[in-house]
């Protein structure tokens, strides 16, 4: 019994019984407060980018902390337009050149990391998955004037970097809570890890992810989009040198950062993102990129606002339920005479014999006759509502 990681209704609901494998993963979640550079937040920017299609349905609301990360509402010349919700998909994903990976992709839950880890961990079996790629971020003692460096940490796998030697206990992410898992049950996995400057840690940092992305997609043997990060990086690195040029404090730190790292040549087990080779394409492998783009851009425009009506469909569904019950107990009715069950009022009699009847008739979540009754699989992401 599954109580987060459902197959997705509709299209895609057989595609676990029709034998659709994946051998990689790319896990990718964003905790708001720890997201250092806002790193994650970046890469998920391109990630929502790539052709995507639900696997599973992952209902978050036994997962997520409405109050450490709050749902956004969209406010609008006096009136609320709009709302997002945290939210947690399993994608069938395909980079560039159509090449298919699984992609975890949305936001860190902050409950049951034990069930959710147990639950994806039989879903990546039942899927084929020998691979999990992941990247994210650390503060570091390094200049924004020199390219980013990295950690690169692997497991059941041939190492991509010289591993760095330290012994260190840190609080874990869930990303590693199921990169250990999964390590122990012998599927290889690649952890890219970018350090970004201490000064800006608070802030965005696109060449960072950009380094991470590259890196994670040369790792993973993907084509990843990178061309927004890059041009990002390409204006803040300006921002930052004005910056610096009118802010003696932050110059001193800078010139202190890069004394010690050009003294240091590099540090063991830190790596640098491979550099682009520039080449010229033909006109036709123009075309055929921008017809790509365009595509996956509008297939991308519509999955989004398919995913906000549905969202907002359920809020106004619940807020409809609301407000009818509170006009039937507005109109005399008294608490506790009546019970409620899909929106029709039954007798508080006739919901005790129901009751009664259904304890006593259906099997427990064991197989056995009375008893609590099974829990039920919702419907939707936000069933539990």
């Amino acid at each position: 019994m599954n109580y987060f990681v459902y197959p997705c209704e509709g299209k895609h609901e057989d595609s676990w019984a029709n034998g659709e494998r994946f051998e990689s993963v790319v896990v990718h979640l964003t905790d708001p407060i720890n997201d250092i550079g806002s790193v994650s937040e970046l890469i998920a920017s391109q990630l929502y980018t790539l052709d995507l299609s639900p696997v599973a349905d992952i209902n978050v609301d036994g997962l997520v902390d409405y109050r450490a990360q709050r749902p956004r509402v969209h406010y609008l010349n006096g009136a609320l337009e709009d709302i997002a919700i945290p939210a947690l998909g399993l994608f069938h994903a395909k980079d560039i050149e159509g090449t298919s990976f699984l992609l975890l992709l949305g936001t860190e839950p902050d409950f049951c990391w034990q069930g959710l880890n147990s639950e994806l961990m039989a879903v990546f079996a039942q899927l084929g998955v020998k691979r999990l790629y992941r990247a994210g971020s650390v503060a570091g003692a390094l200049p924004h004037t020199r390219q980013p460096d990295m950690l690169i940490r692997t497991r059941n796998a041939d190492p991509v970097a010289p591993a760095l030697e330290a012994d260190v206990w840190y609080p874990a992410s869930f990303s590693d809570f199921l990169e250990y898992s999964l390590g122990q049950m012998g599927v290889a996995t690649f952890s890219v890890t970018v350090r970004v400057p201490m000064y800006i840690a608070g802030h965005h940092y696109a060449a960072g992810a950009a380094s991470a992305l590259s890196m994670l997609a040369k790792t993973a043997g993907l084509s990843l989009p990178l061309g927004d990060l890059e041009a990002s990086a390409a204006e803040e690195s300006e921002q930052l040198a004005q910056l610096t040029e009118h802010n003696e404090q932050l110059a001193e730190i800078v010139a202190a950062l890069e004394h010690e790292y050009d003294r240091a040549e590099g540090h063991p087990g830190l790596i640098q993102a491979p550099q682009h080779t520039l080449t010229v394409p033909s006109a036709d492998e123009i075309g055929r990129a921008a017809e790509s783009f365009l595509a996956r851009v509008d297939a991308s425009m519509v999955k989004r606002k398919e995913h906000a009506d549905n969202e907002q469909a359920q809020l106004t569904e619940r807020l409809e339920n609301m407000r009818a019950a509170w006009q039937h107990a507005s109109s005399g009715h008294q608490p506790g005479s009546e019970a409620y069950t899909g929106g029709e009022a039954q007798t508080g009699a006739e919901a005790q014999t129901e009751g009664e009847t259904r304890s006593g008739a259906e099997p427990d979540a064991h197989g056995e006759d009375g008893g609590e009754q099974a829990p039920q699989r919702p419907r939707g992401r936000h069933a539990a509502d």
